[in-house]
């Protein structure tokens, strides 16, 4: 996974267009710092378990 820092969605994939094999994924909403582990350790879990249950489009 490859994080672009851009102004907004459009910004971002004119950058991303400059790269050869990178596909646009979605928007970052947030970071969880490692500190709070138990936090996102339960974060990814909860993600993936919905990601699991949702179809992919």
């Amino acid at each position: 996974m490859l994080e672009i820092k851009a102004t907004d969605e459009a910004d971002a994939k004119a950058r991303l267009a400059r790269l050869a094999f990178a596909s646009y994924d979605g928007v970052l909403v947030a970071n969880i710092p490692a500190a709070l582990s138990p936090l996102a350790i339960a974060a990814t879990w909860m993600r993936n378990a919905a990601s699991s249950l949702l179809p992919r489009f």
